[in-house]
């Protein structure tokens, strides 16, 4: 039904572009069977449904409404602009569901139980549950101290100049790690805790949440669901949804997404107004919810814009300026991630998202907020006419990391390598920007494990007090 309103609203613009479309749904499904039947299907399912985001839904709205494309200041968007952008969409998935298949696949054994992939049976030796009140401890300092960087210092919020004496301090905020941590003993653990503590770890990821939100993000809603996504893999070993659930979790899901970027973009005005009076005036004229035809346009829009994909490819074929070339060359993107990893180093080349901002949207370069250009736009610009073998390989390095994870035997830090892998693939989808989020991916990697023995130390001295008692 789905994929019938999809070629309904192409074939209603012409069928050159319904097949073009179709194309691109034949290259997501041609390894459906395959994969199913494989313990690697949540990485497949994951994958397909970030494609699918990020470059399937913005063709919807600019074959007939074309005048909505992102970026006219470059060029001016034709119907060949569209026509080939999603023929080579469909190559570009070809290429890396091929090698995300092989690499998974290539000599593993025959297994056909997804479950066998998570361990969740070892509850007993859970560190989680032996230091509980440690890491209650730990999640109530680390959403002080969020709250204290955002509220007071201003620190993190878009368009606002962060302070260089307290920024080092939000990459002590570990957020991948408390969403993480809260949905474990929300779901997994939740046998074992009381009432007040479920109550609690609620609370917790509320907050969280709110104060992301505040800063002018709306990245908390993939965390979570990611969260909830892999979890519900590892506890049932498929995805299985019924109709009635996925219509209900659309309809609570749109109005939660319409309400959540109208708050980031007050967030991003409420920093170029000072006064308070011109910022009231500008929310009234400015917003409003409405249900009528062009008000749902609107807020279509308003979503997909952000997953940037589609517009982002078509604009990456009409122009590279050499800054861009240059700040997307492999060996710069590989300096910059050494760079925020290894202290005392850095980088002299901006950012690929910096450089997507002050090339593409005309960003001035003190803008904090940097663009993107999906992930196949990304490697377009790196790789020039060796693009499709570099969507190969970077399938076959996803592929690599998550046969990897299963050597790991501690069933809680595979859990969350898996996560991590799932919500770094999901943005490096919808972004492209290689160099921070791979940055990102090793700080928090650092960070659990810092964390984890910090925790045990501070879990063995509460023990060894309460023993002395």
């Amino acid at each position: 039904i789905f994929l019938g309103i999809l070629l309904f609203f192409m074939l209603g613009n012409g069928l050159h572009y319904a097949a073009g479309y179709f194309v691109c749904i034949i290259a997501l499904l041609y390894l459906y069977i395959p994969f199913k039947n494989s313990p690697y299907f949540y990485i497949y399912f994951a994958t397909s449904l970030g494609i699918l985001v990020t470059f399937l839904l913005r063709p919807l709205l600019l074959v007939p409404v074309p005048e909505y494309y992102n970026y006219y200041n470059i060029g001016f968007l034709k119907p060949t602009n569209i026509l080939n952008a999603l023929y080579d969409i469909a190559l570009f998935i070809f290429s890396l569901m091929s090698g995300l298949y092989l690499a998974l696949h290539f000599k593993a054994k025959k297994n056909t139980k997804t479950e066998n992939l998570f361990s969740l049976d070892s509850v007993s030796d859970s560190f989680l549950l032996k230091s509980k009140f440690s890491i209650k401890l730990f999640l109530i300092a680390i959403l002080f101290l969020k709250f204290i960087l955002i509220i007071f210092l201003k620190v993190g919020i878009k368009g606002v100049d962060t302070n260089p004496q307290f920024a080092f301090l939000v990459r002590l905020v570990p957020d991948d790690i408390i969403f993480f941590i809260c949905v474990l003993y929300l779901f997994k653990y939740k046998p074992y805790i009381s009432k007040i503590e479920i109550l609690f770890y609620f609370i917790i990821i509320v907050s969280f949440s709110s104060l992301i939100m505040l800063i002018g993000s709306k990245i908390f809603i993939i965390r979570f669901i990611v969260a909830i996504f892999l979890y519900y893999l590892a506890t049932y070993g498929n995805l299985k949804i019924k109709a009635f659930n996925m219509l209900l979790f659309i309809s609570i899901g749109f109005p939660v997404l319409i309400i959540s970027f109208e708050i980031a973009e007050l967030v991003k005005i409420f920093a170029k107004y000072e006064d308070k009076g011109t910022l009231i005036s500008y929310i009234f004229n400015h917003f409003h919810f409405g249900l009528t035809p062009d008000d749902l346009i609107t807020y279509y829009d308003k979503i997909t814009r952000r997953f940037v994909g589609f517009d982002g490819y078509i604009v990456t074929e009409m122009y590279q300026s050499d800054e861009i070339k240059e700040s997307f060359k492999p060996s710069e993107t590989l300096d910059r991630i050494i760079s925020k990893i290894i202290p005392f180093y850095d980088s002299n080349s901006i950012t690929t998202g910096k450089a997507v901002g002050m090339n593409y949207t005309l960003l001035d370069e003190d803008f904090k907020h940097s663009g993107a250009v999906g992930v196949f736009g990304s490697l377009s610009i790196s790789f020039g006419k060796f693009v499709y073998l570099a969507s190969f390989i970077f399938g076959i390095f996803t592929g690599l990391y998550f046969r990897m994870i299963q050597l790991i035997q501690n069933a809680d830090f595979k859990l969350f390598l898996q996560y991590m892998g799932l919500l770094t693939l999901t943005f490096t989808i919808m972004s492209g920007n290689f160099d921070v989020l791979l940055s990102l991916f090793f700080i928090t990697i650092i960070q659990i494990v810092f964390y984890f023995v910090f925790l045990k130390f501070i879990n063995r001295i509460f023990i060894s007090l309460k023993i002395i008692k």
